[in-house]
């Protein structure tokens, strides 16, 4: 599957010029970036705005344009609802996880909250063993893989301001001040996205995280929430998105992120 909404669009230089100069800015939308070859701009609906994204102590930084886009959409708390979508290994959630977790640091949210289905490919949540707080923990270790550094606590001590959760909890929550992560959002119905979204409050954001290509069961494939949203929120002035192209945990990885199931 291909969607036609991927966040950016890739222009020659004849159109950037022509963007620069502020003319044909109506070809734009909201929150959608502009590539020309080594360069990108974000057009916030009015003007054509220069990237921007903090430096991390670790020197983590993009590793090539798309990434550059994700960073400086991250960096945005007037885009509050953010998808980071595409191949497995393009970066989505080490990104998500570093501008969260970076955003509780400075203080700019009081939480950050870790969202992922209770579902996949093998076992479900009621195969771990444990209370709910060791299966939820249990559960969120592809997270974990991915940035171990940031994980540093034990479930039986838990913290007040990293929570981690599926989407059936969710009902009934108000998230003030919270950056809210939902990983592997390709496994969750249009109902499940609409239900965690509406839990966002003020000066909160959600960001989902997936690949809508590895939605591997007929359920979602049917009826799945992060295609839903983007088709029908894309290019709302609330929304933004990126979707990569490129694997950057190795070739072997982008090699099977590109069959097709």
């Amino acid at each position: 599957m291909q969607l036609r909404q991927k966040g950016y669009q890739i222009v020659d230089d004849e159109s950037y010029a022509a963007y620069l100069q502020g003319e044909r800015l109506d070809e734009l939308v909201n929150n959608e970036y502009i590539i020309n070859n080594d360069k990108a701009m974000r057009f916030d609906g009015e003007n054509l705005i220069n990237l921007t994204w903090p430096t991390f102590k670790d020197k983590f930084k993009p590793r090539n344009l798309l990434q550059q886009c994700a960073f400086d959409l991250m960096n945005n708390f007037d885009i509050p609802v953010k998808v980071l979508c595409g191949l497995a290994g393009g970066g989505k959630t080490k990104i998500g996880l570093k501008f969260a977790m970076e955003h509780l640091r400075t203080n700019k949210v009081d939480k950050v909250v870790i969202v992922r289905n209770n579902t996949s490919m093998g076992e479900d949540l009621g195969a771990f063993k444990g209370n709910k707080d060791a299966k939820v923990f249990n559960w969120m270790k592809p997270i974990r893989d991915v940035a171990p550094d940031m994980f540093q606590f034990d479930y039986e001590k838990p913290t007040f301001d990293i929570e981690f959760e599926v989407p059936g909890m969710l009902m009934g929550r108000d998230f003030q001040r919270t950056a809210v992560l939902v990983d592997d959002a390709q496994l969750l119905t249009t109902e499940m996205v609409k239900m965690c979204g509406e839990r966002i409050g003020e000066g909160s954001y959600i960001v989902f995280l997936g690949d809508y290509n590895q939605a591997y069961k007929a359920k979602f494939k049917k009826d799945n929430g992060l295609v839903a949203m983007i088709e029908q929120f894309y290019p709302h002035k609330l929304f933004g998105m990126v979707e990569f192209n490129k694997s950057e945990r190795g070739a072997v990885a982008e090699l099977f992120a590109t069959m097709e199931v």
